[in-house]
């Protein structure tokens, strides 16, 4: 027997066939349109995947810019800072020398000679009244003052 040339089993409803065949050609446009809708899919999620690699790749190009731009700064920082070195070292050494200069230069006191008052303090008695009260007659709060302490209390 030959099963290559062997036909289906034929129904004995003709009116079956064409409803058959309407069904088929309906269910072929609905798998059109489906497989559109599919494809339609498809394609708007590859176009929002590229434009989000194109937008990562926008940020790395943009941070490798600005990392560029703060290296450079950073070397032009530290170039100028080394070009200043000899600037700022000479005029350290300069203050240095001049601070020696004025250690050099400062007065001698001069000796105390019995009799003579030091030039500390003003003499008491040049604020004595001028009817000839001596410092001895002042009590010692009126030559005192009312002025601040060291602590901040007024005295007197």
């Amino acid at each position: 027997m030959d099963v290559s040339s062997a036909k289906p089993p034929q129904t004995s409803d003709n009116n079956n066939d064409n409803k058959d065949e309407k069904d088929k050609q309906v269910t072929d446009k609905e798998i059109l349109v489906q497989l559109k809708e599919i494809l339609i899919d498809c394609e708007w999620q590859k176009r929002i995947t590229e434009q989000a690699s194109q937008k990562i790749e926008q940020q790395t190009l943009q941070r490798r810019e600005e990392l560029k731009a703060k290296i450079a700064a950073q070397k032009q920082y530290k170039k100028e800072w080394e070009e200043g070195r000899n600037s700022r070292v000479s005029s350290w050494r300069d203050w240095q020398t001049k601070d020696k200069k004025k250690k050099k230069k400062k007065k001698k006191k001069k000796p105390i000679v019995e009799g003579q008052k030091p030039d500390r303090a003003p003499d008491v008695d040049a604020f004595a009244d001028k009817d000839g009260l001596s410092a001895a007659d002042i009590p010692k709060s009126a030559r005192k003052g009312k002025f601040k302490t060291r602590r901040g209390k007024r005295s007197g």
